[in-house]
């Protein structure tokens, strides 16, 4: 739960943050909405290469893991809005409660609004870690063939999507800097063949993603959506990239091309209150989060191109990645009878 007010109405503001958690309305109406528009709902995400990927790729990621599947049509057709209440009833009325504010309020003023609001609840238990076997999440093998999905929209359209496995955040923090750097000298990288060399239209995409939660988990990727006839091509390009820098350290200039706008957007952020909502959220339940954020920018400036080119070796070998192709699907398919 969330909102945004003036410092004056904060009170307000948590009284119906509060009626929310306490005194939720369960209202028939809302509920007619969404499942009128979840009839629709795959239609729509069929119909681009983006929507199949967005649609699929939750579970794909996690060794196929319902938790992270987006439902079928049954299931959504067949959901109810008791089913909805049974599965937030026990967190709203007795899980764990974490309260961030964030913004234009001093600290006593807060308190005091959280006491008058939250804290005359009655006692809740403190958050725990879950069960080991609910976080243990497989991610996909790679080296094999391409998984392939397909789209009933254009038929000049697709999506290649890549990614080599890493591993969670704590298990290496640096490391997990490094991957971010590494991901963003990629994205550099194939910016340059695809768009400055190729004079292709299509822009791609490379991120890191290091699990704070699931152990082991964690990779880097990339995303360019392309013509159909295109993505062996492309996937060639992105393995050879991948090759170079595991080859050889990113030069000076890309790590200053790399790192500066990284660095420049966390400064920018730091500015914002949605930033930090984002970064304390959680903190209270795992303070390791604190030292996290606390050495993010001196270990991001501390990096050097042996790091990356570390990195690079470790993950960004061709045994290790896994490939997702969104084609358009044959027109003899689309046929109806």
């Amino acid at each position: 739960l969330s909102g945004g007010t003036r410092g004056e109405d904060l009170d307000l503001q948590l009284q119906v943050l509060a009626a929310y958690l306490t005194d939720p309305g369960w209202r028939p109406e809302a509920f007619g909405r969404y499942s009128a528009l979840s009839a629709t709902v795959h239609d729509q995400l069929a119909s681009t290469p983006a929507g199949v990927l967005g649609r699929d790729l939750g579970a794909l990621l996690r060794g196929g893991d319902r938790r992270w599947a987006f439902p079928g049509r049954e299931e959504l057709a067949a959901t109810r809005l008791e089913d909805l209440k049974a599965a937030l009833s026990p967190s709203l009325t007795s899980g764990p409660v974490e309260v961030v504010i964030v913004g234009d309020i001093t600290v006593d003023k807060a308190m005091d609004a959280v006491h008058r609001t939250f804290g005359a609840l009655p006692a809740r238990p403190a958050p725990t870690p879950p069960p080991a076997e609910q976080v243990k999440v497989n991610l996909p093998q790679g080296g094999g063939p391409a998984v392939v999905r397909t789209h009933k929209g254009r038929a000049d359209q697709a999506v290649l999507y890549t990614a080599w496995p890493t591993t969670d955040f704590l298990a290496d923090p640096k490391g997990a800097r490094a991957n971010r750097l590494l991901a963003e000298i990629l994205n550099l990288r194939l910016t340059d063949e695809l768009r400055e060399k190729q004079g292709a239209t299509y822009s791609p995409s490379a991120d890191s993603t290091q699990s704070w939660l699931l152990p082991g988990y964690g990779y880097i990727s990339t995303v360019v959506e392309i013509p159909p006839d295109k993505i062996e091509a492309v996937t060639r390009d992105i393995q050879r990239i991948a090759a170079d820098l595991a080859s050889a350290p990113p030069t000076a200039d890309e790590m200053t091309r790399a790192r500066k706008p990284v660095l420049e957007g966390i400064q920018q952020a730091r500015e914002t209150n949605g930033y930090w909502l984002s970064t304390l959220s959680g903190m209270q339940a795992d303070p390791r989060q604190l030292d996290a954020y606390r050495s993010l920018v001196p270990t991001l400036e501390r990096l050097s191109p042996e790091d990356i080119h570390a990195a690079a070796r470790r993950w960004l070998s061709p045994d290790r990645l896994w490939r997702l192709e969104v084609r358009p699907e044959p027109v003899e398919a689309r046929a109806t009878p």
